[in-house]
């Protein structure tokens, strides 16, 4: 596999210190994945940072098991969106690292988005109320910090153009090398992740990749079920690979990562229980928005390597290549 430029080897020293099960709600024995927080450090800057406010720093579950982690500030629907794609990935076998429901004590009073946690979950944890929030175990460094991908004013600006391009060619080469393209670029078409952009990818510091940020999962962070339908959404891993990879060979790949995926789903989730268990505890969606993601979810998988061929097709035209 194409590697890291070696003055950016070793960069993810904060490894992802726990690989738990899928997630299966918060009443287990051990404590869950519930957490508070137990430490905060500066928020993400932008260029380390998506739409949604970041902080970095560490959270304390249950039974006292510290973890360094991302704690974002998300609605309900995008804290959905993000348990219910953890767990899918989880039950396929990508790796994404382990995530945690905080329940924000005050330490954050700057986050005001999540919903206001149960007074059952607010007890658990000895606290008297507190909005939800999301937290993602660290585990590396993004594609765009990995690969120097510099934002317009921190290079020169005769410069940008030159050294972005060289970057995002060697995320590419690496890109392209990457063992689980085929299956990642299958499970991005089948829940409609429409944001897999260089910010959403982390690589450590054995090179292996993870999957992060899935609050713009099935088709976009204030979905409906109305929303929910069997078309192409856009495919950002396959537009970037159609750019390095010949399409036939593309198609290939992608094609083989469809089959994996469907395999994985009929062995081990096959009525996509894992769905309920991600949202059903916390109250995130209506139980018709539950109903309608599973229809769809499960419908898709009919289509996806049609769906798969439609998104390179249309990748590979918008950068001429026929």
């Amino acid at each position: 596999m194409h590697q890291l430029p070696s003055h950016l080897r070793g960069l993810g020293r904060q490894r992802n210190v726990l690989y738990n099960q899928p997630w299966s709600g918060l009443g287990m024995p051990d404590g869950g994945n519930l957490a508070l927080i137990a430490a905060v450090q500066n928020p993400l800057s932008l260029y380390e940072k998506g739409v949604n406010t970041s902080w970095r720093g560490a959270v304390q579950t249950r039974t006292g098991v510290l973890v360094p982690a991302i704690i974002k500030d998300l609605d309900g629907r995008q804290l959905a969106n993000e348990l219910i794609a953890h767990t899918l990935c989880r039950i396929i076998g990508l790796p994404t690292p382990d995530v945690y429901v905080v329940v924000n004590d005050g330490s954050l009073p700057q986050a005001v988005k999540g919903p206001m946690a149960s007074g059952d979950l607010c007890g658990q944890l000895g606290i008297a109320e507190g909005r939800l929030m999301f937290a993602s175990a660290t585990c590396g460094n993004s594609f765009a910090s990995a690969f120097s991908m510099p934002r317009r004013g921190q290079v020169p600006a005769n410069l940008f153009d030159g050294i972005r391009a060289e970057a995002i060619g060697a995320m590419r080469k690496f890109l392209v090398e990457w063992p689980l393209l085929g299956v990642v670029a299958a499970f991005d078409e089948w829940a409609a992740v429409i944001d897999r952009h260089e910010g959403n990818l982390l690589v450590d510091e054995h090179d292996k990749v993870w999957l992060i940020d899935h609050g713009h999962a099935f088709t976009g962070a204030n979905w409906r079920p109305p929303d929910l339908r069997q078309i192409s959404f856009g495919n950002c891993l396959v537009s970037e690979a159609v750019q390095e990879l010949p399409p036939v060979h593309l198609i290939k790949q992608v094609n083989v990562g469809a089959k994996s995926l469907e395999a994985e789903l009929a062995a081990n989730d096959n009525g996509l229980s894992g769905v309920n268990a991600a949202v059903r505890e916390l109250d995130l969606l209506p139980e018709e928005d539950i109903c309608a993601l599973k229809e769809f979810l499960t419908e898709r998988r009919k289509y996806l390597q049609i769906l798969l061929e439609q998104s390179i097709s249309e990748a590979s035209r918008r950068v001429g290549i026929v």
